[in-house]
């Protein structure tokens, strides 16, 4: 989460700063994508979703704008906690089955990789 908000701020400061020094077209147009990129960043921190099915699917949204993933529990190989750059916070590491990798931030991490384990038959490391 630290990472998301961050980001949000980054992006709105740049936004305010080519939008306040608006000397010629390119400087609107960089201010306008980073307006933009705010919009996208603020939905995806307020907006994610993970939930549980009862029929063994992991059901990942990222915001409104975002497309939904399912993810089928049998498919996953290893989930773990992973550090943040700089140790800011951390982020739970789906490994599927198939190579494909998914990175999620779940508001209490634990408790979701504990559920994830649990539903998914993986042992509790």
């Amino acid at each position: 989460m630290v990472t998301e908000w961050a980001a949000i701020i980054l992006f709105a400061a740049v936004a305010f700063y080519w939008l306040w020094f608006r000397t010629n077209a390119v400087y609107v147009v960089f201010g306008a994508v980073f307006v933009v990129m705010t919009i996208i960043a603020t939905d995806r921190a307020v907006n994610s979703e993970y939930r549980l099915t009862d029929d063994g699917r992991l059901i990942v949204r990222r915001g409104r704008f975002g497309r939904r993933k399912i993810i089928r529990l049998d498919g996953i190989s290893d989930v773990r906690i992973m550090p943040l750059a700089f140790r800011l916070g951390s982020f739970v590491l789906i490994e599927c089955k198939d190579g494909k990798v998914v990175s999620l931030q779940p508001g209490n991490i634990d408790s979701f990789v504990k559920a994830v384990r649990k539903q998914g038959g993986l042992n509790n490391d």
